[in-house]
């Protein structure tokens, strides 16, 4: 894996799109890891962790799945530098796509998805648009893959396979032929000389060394010996020596049932040829046949497409006009309301009843008042004509004192 910045080196689309929904998939959990998005929507929104299949084919809750992809897009958003919030399970489908596919055109993302597809949130155009946002986010935040470091590892397989190697090749020289054994060490090779001790300091010496072991003795010692000196090694089955044997009667069996499976084999390809010439030319013959209805179901597929373009047009218009329909009924049912509430504070006849009882409550007090003053008056009346009456009493008999000092 060589440096690159993901950003600046993304897939294009036409190499995804040759590639099926799950391979697609895989690569797009391998980009969401990296992204680091359980953190987000595994561990702080409890979602699930995804599959290698989750958005290449339909699930079994179609609307937990729709909720699953519009969160996950919404999360690739945010990362990409949109400030875009997460959608909630209350929330219309119909306007959560509308916001995606403005916030895609926005961002110029070309995308395959229409808003029922959409909502469907499964198959190789949803696979394709969730490759590209990581894409796009990996760019954004200049994320960079190095190159793997290996561990420096021990091979020890290497020197046991040596040894075996080695221990093999003893136990070839072991089945030497005995005739050129019995003239290698009648010849006084290095075993015979190894037999007899060296002296410590050799002298020089021109005379022709003789060897004095008998060869028939020698022989007789190597034949007792020679058993008790072979190793054994344990059999390998990466060791192509033990699949010799077997490969070797493998052979001499195919030669043998050749001669008599040859024919039949011959027969049965000429059968399978002759029959797939007749595939073919049945096969050009139906296509042949059928060309004129081939160009009708295409010139259809094409009529199709179109319809479902004008038909996803104007849902998306009908939506629109919906949401501004609904506001208009929210304003015209608090007009009612308004309307409704001042209509009965009009004809509403309890003010008029509380003031009547108010102004009969107001007259009886009036009347009690009055009647207190008139009592007040007449208290004060009698009161005055009493102090009047005792003035006048005092005056008269002040004047009949005067005229009584007078006599």
């Amino acid at each position: 894996m060589s440096d690159e910045k993901a950003g600046k080196a993304p897939p294009q689309v036409e190499s995804q799109q040759r590639l099926p929904a799950g391979v697609m998939m895989e690569m797009v959990l391998d980009k969401l890891k990296l992204l680091d998005y359980e953190k987000e929507l595994v561990n702080e929104l409890k979602f699930r962790p995804l599959a290698k299949t989750s958005f290449a084919v339909p699930g079994q809750n179609i609307n937990e799945q729709f909720f699953y992809f519009v969160s996950l897009i919404a999360f690739l958003f945010r990362k990409i530098g949109e400030d875009y919030e997460n959608p909630t399970a209350q929330d219309d489908p119909n306007g959560v796509t509308a916001d995606i596919i403005r916030t895609l055109m926005s961002l110029k993302v070309k995308t395959e998805l229409t808003p029922p597809k959409l909502k469907q949130a499964s198959g190789d155009a949803a696979v394709l648009l969730l490759s590209d946002l990581c894409d796009m986010a990996m760019e954004r935040t200049a994320f960079e893959i190095l190159d793997p470091e290996h561990p420096t590892e021990e091979t020890p397989d290497e020197d046991e396979e040596g040894e075996e190697d080695d221990l093999g090749d003893e136990e070839i020289a072991a089945e030497v032929d005995e005739d050129e054994e019995e003239e290698y060490y009648m010849g006084g090779g290095p075993i015979a000389a190894a037999a007899v001790p060296a002296p410590v300091e050799p002298e020089e010496s021109t005379e022709i060394i003789v060897s004095s072991i008998d060869p028939t003795e020698w022989k007789i010692e190597v034949e007792r010996v020679a058993p008790q000196l072979k190793i054994k090694a344990d059999p390998d089955n990466r060791d192509w020596r033990s699949h010799l044997t077997t490969t070797r009667e493998y052979i001499d069996m195919i030669s043998k049932k050749f001669p008599e499976a040859k024919a039949p084999l011959e027969k049965i390809n000429a059968d399978v040829g002759k029959v797939l010439d007749s595939i073919l030319t049945r096969e050009k013959y139906i296509n042949n046949q059928y060309e004129h209805h081939c160009q009708e179901y295409r010139s259809s597929v094409e009529k199709l497409t179109d319809a479902e373009e004008r038909y996803n047009a104007c849902n998306e218009t009908v939506t629109n006009l919906g949401n501004e329909l609904a506001t208009i009924a929210e304003d015209l049912d608090s007009l009612k309301s308004q309307m409704e509430d001042h209509g009965s504070s009009v004809t509403d006849t309890a003010p008029l009843v509380k003031i009547r009882k108010a102004i009969q409550k107001l007259k009886t007090e009036v009347k009690a008042m009055e009647l207190r003053i008139g009592v007040v008056e007449h208290a004060l009346l009698q009161t005055k004509v009493a102090s009047r009456q005792q003035a006048v009493v005092v005056t008269e008999d002040d004047e009949e004192d005067s005229e009584d000092v007078d006599y």
